[in-house]
């Protein structure tokens, strides 16, 4: 067998080393190239995409908005309510807790305010408006039937007036002429 020749080798070594820089080196600037040119060609057909996709389902969220919007005024309405209530119920059972006895028994008392509290009904505001719109028709008719009554009670024709349609007895004598043609007045 031959000897090896390490020399030989490592400068095999560093030629094929240096011609791997060099491929190494032609192909990071092609690929470089070609990532340039795809993202100008990609570009403009993604801002496409995403402008036609806006325009696609803009209609379909904002309807889909339309349609959540009432559920989420009522949530954020009953999450005010519920809010009110803790705070009312977390007052009712730190006075409780604060009164004489023993531990157990404050305790009991401080979950007792608080069930009261987080149970009591709510107050309808609609229940308020109907009541009060209720109580002013009622009493707008009752006026209304007052008036009427009122209005029938009154005399319709004024006693104390004179009857200018009888016909009246006078003292004065009225003498009957015939009526003059209207040829006699013509002449």
């Amino acid at each position: 067998m031959g000897k090896l020749d390490t020399k030989k080798l490592h400068r095999e070594a560093d030629a094929a080393a240096e011609a791997a820089m060099r491929h190494g080196e032609e192909f990071v600037t092609k690929a470089q190239n070609l990532a340039q040119e795809g993202a100008e060609w990609v570009a403009p057909r993604a801002q496409y995409l995403w402008d036609e996709t806006v325009k696609a389902t803009a209609p379909v969220l904002e309807e889909a908005a339309d349609r959540v919007r009432p559920y989420l005024d009522d949530a954020q309405a009953v999450a005010s309510d519920y809010a009110k209530r803790g705070e009312k119920a977390a007052r009712a059972a730190s006075a409780a807790a604060k009164k004489d006895g023993t531990i157990a028994e404050r305790v009991q008392r401080a979950g007792e305010a608080s069930r009261k509290e987080l149970t009591k009904p709510k107050k309808s505001v609609a229940g308020t408006v109907a009541k009060t719109f209720g109580w002013a028709l009622l009493g707008t008719a009752a006026a209304g039937v007052g008036y009427l009554l009122w209005r029938r009670s009154q005399p319709i024709e004024d006693p104390w007036a004179e009857e200018y349609w009888a016909d009246l007895d006078t003292d004065v004598d009225i003498v009957e002429t015939p009526a003059e043609s209207a040829e006699e007045t013509e002449e």
